[in-house]
């Protein structure tokens, strides 16, 4: 009997151990990921060379903190592009790109934006390409530091502040909606394939790539990831955020998106609280791939919203 409850104990501890650790181990696949490399983004990406739109960058810095919501930690830095307007009273744009890619992999934005006139800034997330950050947290202080930009872009005095809108995808969308809602200096906002919440897409990519159910193992993975990285996973709601915004809003999702899911937009588009806002599908493509498969069209649509928009 003696040697029974041995083995039933040390049973439960080898689980207790093993699902420490994978809750660990998961943890940091959230918050502590590897992003790829430039190299590894061009290789992956059709238009990954700003003169492809004619446009050469400026490379630029600025800086932001660890825990930007309380103005504390270390000091981070963030690197980045800034390519001027056509005149310093054109509109400027913020442009994010998304999770585990950097500023190369929205080239196609930021040309499209420079290409029209507009002055952009597109610079790599914390804890991605060049910039500093020992984790990510999937809109929470990236929300927080596209603040921290639009206080550099004022600060260079060559662009119109008061005309500053922002765009990104997917990762960057969730920070571009939650930067939207906080700072009323941004003026308009585009987001593409932005995800509801944090725990729905860690979940769905839970199940996805490791047939994992969200309890116990995902739940307590995100718990863990914002105990180590100093946020609370459950703040991580665009779709709540965006229930405040009132700027001039668009949305767009590819129908073919098996990565986020396209119905997500509708939902997003359903709460929006803008007065001015439009959601708009591609047929077909994959995530983010709206650009690549329909870029006439895209293109288009973006700078038709802007143009009508834009104040």
């Amino acid at each position: 009997m003696k040697s029974f409850k041995r083995i039933i104990g040390a049973i439960i501890i080898l689980i207790v151990v093993a699902f420490a650790a994978a809750t660990w181990f998961f943890s940091g696949q959230i918050i502590a990921f590897a992003p790829r490399t430039d190299d590894q983004i061009i290789a992956e990406k059709k238009f990954h060379d700003p003169s492809e739109f004619g446009v050469k960058p400026e490379e630029v810095t600025f800086t932001t903190r660890e825990w930007a919501d309380k103005n504390e930690g270390k000091t981070l830095t963030i690197s980045g592009w800034f390519i001027p307007g056509a005149s310093k009273d054109a509109p400027v744009f913020i442009v994010l790109h998304g999770k585990g890619d950097s500023r190369v992999g929205v080239v196609k934005y930021v040309g499209m934006l420079a290409r029209a006139g507009y002055a952009v800034l597109a610079y790599d997330h914390r804890h991605h390409g060049h910039s500093e950050g020992k984790y990510a947290t999937y809109g929470y202080y990236e929300g927080y530091d596209v603040s921290a930009a639009i206080d550099y872009l004022e600060k260079r005095g060559d662009c119109d502040i008061g005309r500053l809108g922002i765009m990104g995808e997917s990762y960057g969308a969730a920070a571009a909606v939650m930067a939207a809602a906080r700072d009323p200096r941004i003026r308009i906002l585009i987001e593409d394939s932005a995800y509801p919440d944090l725990a729905t897409v860690v979940a769905d990519y839970g199940k996805a790539l490791y047939g994992l159910p969200r309890f116990p193992l995902v739940d307590s993975a995100l718990f863990v990831a914002g105990l180590r990285a100093g946020f609370a996973p459950k703040d991580v709601s665009p779709i709540n955020e965006i229930c405040a915004i009132t700027v001039p809003t668009l949305i767009i999702h590819c129908t073919g998106d098996a990565n986020i899911r396209p119905e997500y937009s509708q939902w997003m588009f359903n709460a929006c609280g803008a007065d001015v806002k439009e959601l708009h599908y591609f047929d077909g493509c994959t995530h983010t791939m709206g650009y690549e498969d329909h870029t006439d069209e895209y293109e288009a649509v973006v700078l038709g919203f802007i143009r009508k928009n834009m104040r």
